[in-house]
């Protein structure tokens, strides 16, 4: 089975890595071996100068058996669906670090193969192609083996023997047969119970603990001027999000140019909403990607837009 997965920079699980120019793709599963029900990590990372831009590949179109973007037939449970962040490396400036990462959680021991997303590159006008390798996830068993075997079963003590008939074997083979069978059903069922309460608990305490978009933007310092440009990625990443939510469907992986554009054809949100978004999104890619540093009052006015439009947007929306 394919699915769309998973890279890292370091680490001692196995990884696939592919590399053009000055752009590395590296691909990977955390942890490589998980017993069933165990939840792992597919990542994929692009680590790249920043004056080149990164297209990830984008979501593919699914079938009514799919779930997000990857393709999970009936052997996975998809826990989060893909998020990309970009990040500036510490210690090497002009680097990014574009990241993409899922989190899931096996049905079916053994040894699957897993293929990650590619992506193109762009700088000064030349494009290049980057592939990840497929990578290895090992699930385990939650039993040892032998150990899902029926089990002889406790008899009533007999006053007198019993006298074997002919057909004595066979009937005992089918009683043996429709406990096992039973035993088998039930063992399913407590499984089946069992994973879908850890599910529903896990779902719960992620949707009471996931901050809104304001407390998002609150959490940005603008006092800080090391972490102005990080700060820059998370506003730009929190206004796509909350207007991705309200427009009914998520864009991730294209560039904000491509946001804005894609947002437009689609005639969903309200224009003097969206041409304000675009606005910030365009000031903020010179902070991203331009080599100036802004200042506290820019950082402040920049924050200030994106919580009016996190705010202010849902009731713009039942106006239109």
């Amino acid at each position: 089975m394919r699915l769309a997965g998973a890279l890292l920079l370091l680490g001692l699980a196995p990884l696939a890595r592919a590399a053009q120019g000055d752009a590395a793709l590296e691909s990977r599963c955390t942890p490589s071996e998980v017993h069933i029900g165990e939840p792992f990590t597919l990542q994929v990372d692009v680590l790249h100068d920043e004056d080149t831009r990164v297209l990830l590949d984008p979501p593919r179109v699914l079938s009514a058996d799919e779930l997000g973007d990857i393709e999970l037939g009936d052997r996975w449970v998809l826990l989060e669906d893909r998020s990309v962040v970009s990040l500036p490396i510490e210690g090497e400036p002009g680097r990014i670090l574009t990241r993409a990462r899922w989190r899931l959680l096996g049905l079916e021991p053994g040894a699957h193969e897993l293929l990650a997303i590619g992506a193109d590159t762009i700088r000064s006008g030349a494009s290049a192609r980057l592939e990840a390798a497929p990578v290895i996830l090992n699930v385990l068993p939650e039993l040892a083996e032998g150990e899902d075997e029926a089990r002889a079963l406790l008899g009533f003590r007999e006053d007198a023997p019993v006298i074997a008939g002919p057909l004595d074997p066979l009937f005992g083979l089918a009683r043996g047969a429709l406990l096992a069978g039973i035993a088998l059903w039930l063992g399913l069922a407590v499984f089946a119970i069992g994973l879908a309460l850890v599910l529903r608990k896990r779902g719960r305490r992620a949707a009471r603990d996931e901050p809104t978009a304001l407390e998002r933007l609150a959490a940005i310092d603008p006092a800080d001027p090391e972490g102005a440009r990080e700060g820059y990625f998370r506003l730009s990443r929190v206004v796509r999000e909350e207007l991705d939510q309200r427009a009914g469907g998520s864009l991730e992986g294209l560039t904000d140019e491509e946001w804005i554009a894609r947002r437009r054809e689609g005639n969903v949100l309200p224009a003097a909403q969206l041409e304000r978004a675009a606005k910030l999104l365009r000031a903020c890619e010179e902070v991203k990607y331009g080599a100036g540093m802004p200042t506290r009052w820019a950082v402040e006015e920049a924050l200030a837009e994106a919580r009016e439009l996190c705010s202010a947007g849902a009731s713009e929306g039942e106006r239109r």
